[in-house]
């Protein structure tokens, strides 16, 4: 009897992909409660809060939530950075320091691990088209279909438009949902731009390592910051909105009641006479 054949997979999660789908996991169970427990601190406090506070804590708290784990993640290696080779350098530059770094391996100065890592590390840029593939989609990209590319790149969007919408249901936190959304659509539309017209954003006189698709990283990484800032800003001050407004129809409220006993004393007052005018009317 013929083995059965493994079923083939429907598509894979590279590692940007899973990082994506671990920091949107990350949002939801850590960054959102402690946004939650922020602006529950600062209605607690009420009058106290002035609205510059506001700011500072609704960006301060999901800040602090998403980059303290940064500290102890291992940094993926960026190439360029390994290399000592600026992206604002030519290829002949580049091929210098190779050349450099065999003249210390062949002298027997360079260990074998470090020239193999500076060897493996020089393959991802030494010509244009594996340059291309690692500055825009990183490396072990170039194996991607069509189907894979559309998951990977879409799959980030998906797990976000899932959160805002989540996030920004209840009625306090629905003025959050307009900028969110529009800045997952102005992001999108960024990734797009960079990924199939290979537009470069990076200003490399300021940034000379960072790639296109490394400044996208940090746009999903920053992306949190905004949405969970947004909600919690939009929260405090609709919660604190609803209470003035409930406090000035408790105030009209005791007015009305007011005048209505201003009114119903100002009656009893009136109707001896009346009654005394009924009576000679009558008499007449």
């Amino acid at each position: 009897m013929a083995a059965a054949t493994p079923l083939p997979e429907l598509f894979r999660l590279y590692p940007d992909a899973l990082q994506d789908s671990h920091a949107a996991a990350y949002a939801l169970l850590v960054v959102a409660p402690l946004s939650a427990l922020a602006s529950r601190l600062l209605l607690y406090r009420g009058k106290k809060t002035s609205p510059l506070q506001v700011y500072i804590v609704s960006l301060a708290v999901p800040t602090l939530a998403v980059w303290l784990p940064m500290w102890y993640l291992p940094e993926e290696k960026n190439v360029y950075k390994l290399l000592s080779m600026s992206r604002m350098e030519t290829m002949y530059q580049w091929a210098q320091k190779y050349a450099f770094f065999r003249k210390h391996y062949q002298a027997r100065t360079m260990s074998p691990e470090a020239w193999r890592t500076i060897d493996t590390a020089y393959d991802n840029i030494y010509n244009e088209k594996s340059r291309s593939l690692y500055d825009f989609w990183g490396p072990g990209h170039e194996e991607m279909s069509l189907y894979e590319t559309q998951v990977n790149v879409g799959l980030f969007y998906v797990l976000w438009f899932a959160i805002i919408y989540a996030v920004t249901t209840p009625k306090a936190t629905q003025a959050a949902s307009k900028l969110s959304y529009v800045a997952l659509v102005a992001l999108m539309a960024l990734e797009i731009t960079v990924k199939l017209t290979r537009y470069d954003p990076v200003i490399k006189e300021m940034y000379p390592f960072t790639t296109p698709r490394e400044f996208l990283l940090w746009g999903h990484r920053f992306f949190p910051i905004l949405v969970f800032t947004m909600v919690s800003i939009k929260k405090v001050f609709y919660v604190d909105m609803e209470k003035h407004h409930q406090r000035v129809l408790v105030h009209m409220l005791e007015k009305n009641m007011e005048t209505v006993e201003e009114l119903q004393s100002l009656n009893r007052e009136l109707l001896p006479e009346r009654e005394s005018k009924e009576e000679t009317k009558k008499k007449k």
